[in-house]
């Protein structure tokens, strides 16, 4: 599994970093915790994560197709994921 090209540079010298970016640490931190110490510049943990938004996603369509979110609440929520699937590339 891939994860999507990369929208943002990398970090540099004298530049702040994203939000994405900043959201991809946490993320990493969060592997990093886990016993035994997971990392998303892991190719098979990347995979676990990248699957486990393609699940949170058909959650979200199912909500919807049920009524309980609305289509624009779709539709924002669906970009949140989008910028969760960046996360492996940018640790």
């Amino acid at each position: 599994m891939t994860t999507p090209p990369d929208p943002t540079p990398r970090p540099g010298p004298g530049r702040d970093r994203t939000p994405l970016e900043l959201f991809a640490n946490d993320v990493e931190t969060a592997f990093n915790a886990m016993m035994p110490r997971h990392t998303l510049t892991d190719e098979d943990t990347a995979a676990v994560y990248l699957k486990t938004l393609d699940v949170w996603q058909r959650a979200l369509e199912g909500s919807s197709a049920q009524g309980l979110i609305t289509e624009p609440q779709l539709a924002e929520l669906l970009q949140v994921l989008d910028g969760m699937r960046q996360a492996p590339r940018l640790v």
